[in-house]
């Protein structure tokens, strides 16, 4: 996670919901807030608390975060970190 954003740093990155659950995936949450993930979907309170104390907006959109990126008109608000800090994704179907 870390390399990806270091590698990655102007890119949209965001922790889907394949992930594990339980104390470990609280642990990907916590490390995705911390990196300037852009989104993950389903997080942890833990995650949410987080992102809120950072001063991070949260926001949900009722799609798959695989196609956030592909909307018209998102990719530009995803590029802009300043407009957008946070997106909790809710899937649908998945």
């Amino acid at each position: 996670m870390r390399e990806a954003r270091a590698r990655l740093p102007d890119a949209p990155i965001l922790l889907g919901c394949a992930r594990p659950r339980g104390p470990y995936g609280e642990r990907l949450d916590k490390f995705a807030v911390e990196l300037g993930f852009d989104g993950i979907a389903y997080p942890s309170q833990e995650a949410r608390r987080r992102s809120l104390e950072n001063g991070l907006r949260i926001e949900s959109y009722p799609l798959c975060c695989s196609l956030i990126t592909k909307l018209d008109g998102l990719q530009e608000v995803l590029e802009s970190r300043e407009a957008y800090d946070a997106v909790e994704v809710e899937a649908h179907g998945v």
